[in-house]
């Protein structure tokens, strides 16, 4: 069965982070249902995988942030890294994680988007998009950042895209 789906994107970024952002906070409001269900462990794993996006997004930024800060420093002449700078990032276990999380999605994730969308933008004859894939994992560094934020808002006024 053929079908077209249409959809208005928001009007601009802040529109954007708003939609996200809402996104991002009913992903973690059904986490935290999921958790408090009488589910089996299993069914609760199997829903638990969609569920993590806001983390996985958050980590994935707070590890790229954290990285790229660190190769800015040591790139500028006479500069280092002072132990505490970054201190909840420091603890090996967590370091550990965010690190190789960021490494796993910038080394695998992105490109494997990219390849996604040069596939499909060539696929259907759309090859003059193809000068912004360059621009996806600033993108994705956005999604980061709004799924960070998305941890410190509440639920009362979820807001509406406008369009």
């Amino acid at each position: 069965m053929d079908s077209v789906v249409v959809e208005k994107a928001p009007r601009n970024m802040r529109a954007h982070f708003t939609q996200r952002s809402r996104w991002h906070r009913g992903y973690l409001t059904c986490l935290r249902r999921l958790f408090k269900s009488k589910l089996s462990f299993r069914r609760k794993f199997f829903f638990l995988m969609p569920l993590i996006a806001p983390l996985s997004c958050s980590l994935a930024f707070l590890g790229w942030t954290f990285i790229l800060c660190r190769l800015a420093i040591s790139l500028v002449p006479g500069a280092h890294w002072k132990p505490g700078i970054g201190t909840s990032f420091e603890a090996p276990i967590l370091a550990g994680v965010v690190y190789y999380w960021s490494l796993v999605l910038a080394c695998v994730g992105i490109p494997l988007i990219l390849l996604s969308y040069t596939q499909v933008l060539w696929a259907e004859k759309q090859r003059p998009y193809m000068r912004v894939l360059p621009l996806i994992p600033l993108y994705w560094m956005f999604v980061g950042f709004v799924a960070t934020c998305s941890f410190f808002r509440g639920t009362k006024k979820w807001g509406k895209t406008e369009r």
